[in-house]
C-alpha cells in the first residue's frame, strides 16, 4: 500500500503523529550516521532527502536483508543441499548396496531411505533421485563397479581360468553362471563371480555353439591369451571331443587345460558303487519315501514332534534345557546334492526309535505300515549301520574338494587317505560291534527286539566289505584317468624328488617336462630347451624345499609350497623371473581350478535372489546383484567401493549442479552483482539509478511472493500488494507454470 507510482518508493512510510521514515531501516534496525530522519521519523518531505536515503549504503543493506528474509527458507535449504549433497549421496549407495548384500527387492529402497530419515538423518530427504530409472541405475551401477574392478585384477593376472555351469531360474531361463580364477599380487588364488547370461536369449538351443559365444560375450574385455583353463560339470555339450565347448576354445587356444569337476567325479563314483551294491539303493529309496511321508502331512510332522518330545522326557540323564535339541525333521536323501544321503542315513540314525514309534501310532495310515515293514528288519538296521560309518568318509572328501580354491595337487592325497579309511580293517568290527550292542537286551533299539543271528551279522560285513571295494575301484576309475597334462603337474611334488645321491635324480621329471612344454610351448623349440634347462637348476632348490616342508609337518602342502616359491623366485635386476618358463607353468597350475563348487554356489545365489515375486529381473540386473551378493565385501568395509560408484555416478553423465541452481535464484531477486551472504546479514552492491533499480526489486519480490503462493507457503503469501498488475517489462515473460527450485 506505501508503493508510488510516480517515484517507486515503495519502503517510504507515513504514520500519524509520528511522520515519514523508511520502513525497511526501521524493521532491521539500520542505524543511519549523521542526521536522517527518515529512521526516527521526518515532519517534511524533501525530495532530495529521499534520494540520498535511497542512495545510502544502510539503505541498500536493508534491502539486502529483506530480499534475504523473504527466500531464506529457500536458501536455507538450498544452501544445506549444497553442504550435505555428496553425503547424502554416499549414504544413499550404501543403503542400496545394503540391500543388494542382503538379497533383499529393490524396491524396498525407497522404503529403506524414509526410515533412515524418520531415524534421525534429516538430511536423507536431499536425496533427489526416487524414480525407477535412477534407482535401476543405482543398482547396475554399484554391480558395474564391482565388476570393473575385478577384471583390473585378473587383466594384471599372468593367466586365468574359467568355471562354467548351467542353471534354470524360476522363470524358466537357461543361465550360464560364470566365475573366473586368477592369482592376486601375492601369487595366490582367487575365484570371483563374473557374470550371468541368459543363454536363449538369442539363441533357440543351448547347444555348444550357443554357450561358445555366450562364454565370449562374458570375457570380451578381458585378455583372452591368457586363458589357461576350463572347468565344467563334464556334460556332454561342455566336454564333446569334437563339438563341446571345451573343443571349441581350444581351437581358439589351444594351451587351455579342460578338466572335469571333481566334484562331480566323486557322485559319479559314489553313484556307481550304489548302482553295484543293491542295499544302498534300497536304503536310499526307502529314506526318500520317508521323508516324503513327513513332508506331505503337518499332521504326522506333529506326531513325531510329540514322540520325540515323550521319548526325551523319559531319558532321566537329559537336562530339561537340552529338550528342544532332541526334535528334528526327517531329511532328504536327493541324489542331486552331494552330501543330503550321508545327512539323512545319520538323522535316521539318530531318531530310528522315535520314528518306528511315530510308524506304530499310525498303523491305520497305508504308508505308515509299509515303511514300518521295511525299516523293522535286520537288513534295513545294518544297512544303516554300515552306511554311518563310511558316508561320512566320502562326505569329508567331498567337503575337501568343495573348498575354494584347492588345485589339482591336493587330489591325490586326499583320495589316497579316502582309501586307506576305507580299507581300515577295524571298520568292520567297529560296524558288527555296534550293532550287537544297540540292538540288544535294554539298549537304544532293544525294544525292536530285532538281535542280529550270526549269519546276519556274516551278511552284513559281506556287503560292507563289497560295497567299499566298490567305491574304491571307482575311484580308482574316475580319478587315474586324468590327461596327460594334468598328471605331468606331478612333477612338482617335492616329495616323489629322490635324493641327489640317488642315480635316478639326474633324469627325474625329464618326460613329463617334455609333456608340459610340448602342449604349452608347442612349436617353439628354443623355449622348451630353455624349459629343460631351468628345471635341471630348479630340482636343487625343491631339494631345499622339500627339507624345510617336511620339518615344518606340511606334508599335504608341499606342492603348494613350491610353485608359490617358483613364482617368488625374482631377478632383483628387472625384477622378473629365474626361471620364466617353470614359473608361467606354475602359475597356470596354481590358478587352474580342479572343482566347480563356485558355480554351483552360484546357482543357488540365483535361485534366492531371483525368486517368484521376483522372478522378472533382467539379465544385467540380476548379474549386477550376484556381483554384489557373492563378491561384495562386508557392508562395514565397503566404503571405497561406495565413494567409487558416488564417483562413477556423476561421471556417468551431466547431473543437476545445486550451487549453480542456488546462484541462479539469489541473482534473480536482484539485479546486482553476486550477494556473499553471512547469519549477521547481507552486504550487496547496487546500481546508480535507485528509481530503475526499486522497480526491478519490486517486481521481482511480485514473482517471488507469487512463486510462494504456488508452492503452498501461506504465511508469505499473505504479503500481497495492489500493484501486482503494474509489474515492470520483463515480468512478462516469467513463466509460473515451469518453474524449478
Amino acid at each position: 500500500m506505501s508503493y508510488c507510482e510516480s517515484s517507486g518508493y515503495w519502503w517510504l512510510i507515513y504514520e500519524e503523529g509520528v511522520g515519514m521514515f523508511c520502513l525497511l531501516c526501521k524493521v532491521h534496525n539500520i542505524l543511519t550516521s549523521g542526521k536522517n530522519h527518515y529512521v526516527t521519523g521526518a515532519k517534511r518531505l524533501k525530495k532530495q532527502a529521499v534520494d540520498d536515503h535511497a542512495k545510502s549504503a544502510n539503505h541498500k543493506e536493508a534491502i539486502a536483508t529483506e530480499m534475504t528474509r523473504r527466500v531464506s527458507f529457500f536458501h536455507k535449504e538450498i544452501t544445506e543441499k549444497e553442504r550435505v549433497g555428496e553425503d547424502v549421496q554416499k549414504k544413499a549407495f550404501l543403503a542400496a548396496y545394503w540391500l543388494m548384500k542382503e538379497e533383499l527387492p529393490n524396491k524396498k529402497f525407497v522404503s529403506l531411505i524414509s526410515l533412515i530419515e524418520q531415524s534421525g538423518l534429516d538430511s536423507m530427504k536431499f536425496f533427489d533421485h526416487r524414480s525407477q530409472g535412477s534407482l535401476q541405475e543405482i543398482f547396475l551401477l554399484i554391480g558395474d563397479t564391482l565388476r570393473k574392478k575385478i577384471v583390473d585384477k585378473v587383466n594384471n593376472s599372468p593367466v586365468f581360468s574359467i568355471l562354467v555351469d548351467e542353471v534354470t531360474d524360476i522363470s524358466v531361463k537357461c543361465q550360464m553362471v560364470v566365475f573366473i580364477q586368477y592369482l592376486d599380487e601375492f601369487g595366490s588364488p582367487v575365484v570371483n563371480f563374473l557374470e550371468s547370461r541368459d543363454v536363449l536369449s538369442n539363441s533357440v538351443s543351448a547347444d555348444s555353439a550357443t554357450l561358445h559365444q555366450v562364454l565370449k560375450d562374458c570375457i570380451k574385455d578381458i585378455n583372452g591369451s591368457n586363458l589357461c583353463g576350463l572347468v565344467t560339470d563334464g556334460a556332454s555339450t561342455m566336454t564333446g571331443k569334437k563339438n563341446g565347448l571345451a573343443a571349441r576354445i581350444k581351437k581358439e587356444h589351444p594351451t587351455v587345460v579342460s578338466v572335469h569337476c571333481i566334484c562331480h567325479r566323486l557322485a559319479l563314483a559314489c553313484t556307481d558303487s550304489n548302482k553295484d551294491c543293491k542295499f544302498v539303493a534300497d536304503t536310499s529309496d526307502i529314506l526318500r519315501y520317508l521323508w516324503k511321508f513327513f513332508e506331505d502331512s503337518p499332521k504326522r510332522t506333529a506326531t513325531l514332534v510329540r514322540v520325540q518330545m515323550e521319548m526325551a522326557k523319559c531319558n532321566e540323564q537329559l537336562p530339561k534345557t537340552s529338550r528342544i535339541s532332541i526334535v528334528h525333521k526327517v531329511k532328504k536323501a536327493c541324489s542331486t546334492r552331494w552330501l543330503s544321503f550321508n545327512a539323512a542315513v545319520q538323522g535316521c540314525y539318530d531318531d530310528f526309535p522315535s520314528i518306528m514309534q511315530c510308524l506304530s501310532l499310525l498303523e491305520k495310515d497305508v504308508v505308515a505300515t509299509g515303511l514300518l515293514k521295511k525299516m523293522k528288519n535286520v537288513r534295513f538296521v545294518t544297512s544303516i549301520f554300515i552306511l554311518k560309518e563310511i558316508l561320512p568318509i566320502l562326505a569329508k572328501l567331498s567337503k575337501t574338494f568343495q573348498a575354494g580354491t584347492i588345485n589339482y595337487a591336493c587330489i591325490q592325497p586326499c583320495i589316497l587317505e579316502a582309501k586307506d579309511a576305507l580299507k581300515d580293517s577295524n571298520l568292520t568290527e567297529k560296524v558288527k560291534t555296534a550293532i550287537i550292542k544297540e540292538t540288544g537286551g535294554i539298549e537304544r533299539l532293544g525294544f525292536l527286539e530285532l538281535t542280529p543271528t550270526e549269519a546276519q551279522l556274516k551278511e552284513a560285513t559281506g556287503k560292507m566289505a563289497k560295497y567299499v571295494e566298490a567305491l574304491i575301484n571307482n575311484l580308482d576309475e574316475r580319478f587315474d584317468e586324468a590327461a596327460p597334462i594334468l598328471a605331468a603337474f606331478s612333477v612338482f611334488d617335492p616329495c616323489l624328488l629322490p635324493d641327489k645321491i640317488e642315480p635316478t635324480f639326474k633324469h627325474y621329471g625329464d618326460e613329463k617336462i617334455d609333456d608340459l612344454g610340448s602342449h604349452f610351448l608347442a612349436g617353439d623349440e628354443e623355449a622348451k630347451n630353455e624349459l629343460s634347462a631351468e628345471w635341471m637348476s630348479f630340482k636343487y632348490h625343491i631339494l631345499r624345499l622339500k627339507k624345510d616342508v617336511l620339518e615344518a609337518g606340511q606334508e599335504k602342502k608341499t606342492t603348494d609350497v613350491v610353485l608359490k616359491r617358483l613364482l617368488n623366485l625374482r631377478n632383483p635386476s628387472d625384477k622378473g623371473y629365474i626361471f620364466p618358463r617353470l614359473s608361467h607353468i606354475a602359475a597356470i597350475i596354481l590358478s587352474l581350478p580342479v572343482s566347480n563348487a563356485w558355480p554351483e554356489r552360484g546357482a543357488s545365489a540365483v535361485k534366492r535372489i531371483k525368486t517368484r515375486l521376483r522372478s522378472t529381473l533382467k539379465d544385467n540386473m540380476l548379474s549386477g546383484l550376484l556381483q554384489v551378493s557373492i563378491n561384495g565385501p562386508p557392508v562395514k568395509e565397503a566404503t571405497e567401493l561406495v565413494n567409487n560408484c558416488v564417483d562413477n555416478w556423476y561421471k556417468s553423465k551431466p547431473r543437476r549442479k545445486l550451487k549453480g541452481l542456488a546462484v541462479a535464484k539469489v541473482v534473480t531477486t536482484a539485479p546486482a552483482e553476486v550477494m556473499e551472504t553471512a547469519d549477521a546479514g547481507v552486504q550487496a552492491n547496487l546500481n546508480e539509478n535507485d528509481e530503475e533499480e526499486m522497480g526491478r526489486v519490486r517486481s521481482k519480490m511480485s514473482h517471488i511472493l507469487k512463486l510462494l503462493n504456488l508452492t503452498g507457503f501461506q504465511d508469505d503469501a499473505d504479503y500481497d500488494s495492489e500493484e501486482d498488475d503494474n509489474e515492470s517489462e520483463d515480468s512478462d515473460e516469467f513463466d509460473y507454470d515451469n518453474v524449478t527450485l
